[in-house]
């Protein structure tokens, strides 16, 4: 990218951005052109002067579920043979799993084997509300019960993922940004695409 000008930032968080006659100010930086890849609400909010009031509006208008998520560093995987485990049953305390490992292999973590698992709901949902522990001891019988095995845990870590899954309802299809903006020179390319 370096050869053909174009300056990647991944994980840079910005602050503010301006647009000036011939492109646009990132936190005092001069850029000839801007893809935004945050979530749309936060474009909304950041680009708001940018933008046009109809994109603003469209871009405010979406929702979306956010993640919660459990990370499981174990000695032996939940899933011996499957990646990816929709579930779909109040009976079970999470709606997805993924063997992590069975995709990347142990040996990037160290011969250990890693699980997602995860929920998707409304932001004001309990699951945002309980800590990584109460999630540990909540799935982990569960997740045991999966293959009638049980796992020796190493680690955990627990995360929320913000504007995660965008509800793709009638609001969506008429409200879905598009990648050329009413800003020349300032695109979207967002999970709402």
């Amino acid at each position: 990218c370096r050869n053909q000008h174009i300056d990647l930032r991944p994980h840079h968080e910005f602050k503010k951005i301006k647009k000036v006659s011939n492109g646009y100010m990132v936190d005092g930086e001069f850029f000839d052109s801007v893809i935004a890849t945050t979530p749309s609400h936060v474009i909304s909010k950041t680009a708001g002067k940018i933008l046009g009031k109809k994109e603003i509006s469209s871009l405010t208008s979406l929702t979306h579920l956010h993640a919660r998520v459990l990370i499981l560093e174990t000695d032996k995987p939940f899933l011996t043979q499957d990646y990816w485990l929709n579930i779909c049953t109040p009976a079970f305390p999470s709606m997805i799993v993924a063997q992590h490992t069975h995709f990347v292999s142990t040996e990037h973590y160290g011969g250990k084997h890693i699980a997602y698992v995860g929920w998707y709901d409304k932001p004001d949902a309990e699951i945002f509300k309980v800590s990584k522990d109460e999630l540990v001891d909540m799935v982990l019988p569960e997740l045991s019960k999966l293959e009638n095995q049980s796992v020796q845990l190493s680690r955990s870590f627990s995360f929320i993922g913000y504007f995660s899954q965008p509800i793709y309802n009638t609001t969506f299809v008429h409200n879905r940004p598009c990648f050329r903006t009413s800003a020349t020179g300032f695109f979207i390319a967002n999970l709402d695409m």
